[in-house]
């Protein structure tokens, strides 16, 4: 039974539809596009503490 306002959800194969090749390089660049993320942050708290600790020295 499907309630008013819903609707089964829509299964995509993307795989399929751009095949394996495109689809493998979308998710390594998934991954790098993390690893990045992951790498900026470590960067971010970096920073953040250094201008914290010179805040504390004024």
């Amino acid at each position: 039974m499907v309630r008013q306002g819903c609707f089964p959800p829509t299964i995509v194969k993307f795989e399929a539809i751009v095949g394996e090749e495109t689809w493998a390089q979308h998710w390594s660049n998934w991954e790098h596009v993390q690893e990045s993320m992951r790498n900026a942050q470590i960067l971010a708290d970096e920073i953040r503490r250094k201008v914290a600790d010179a805040q504390a020295e004024l």
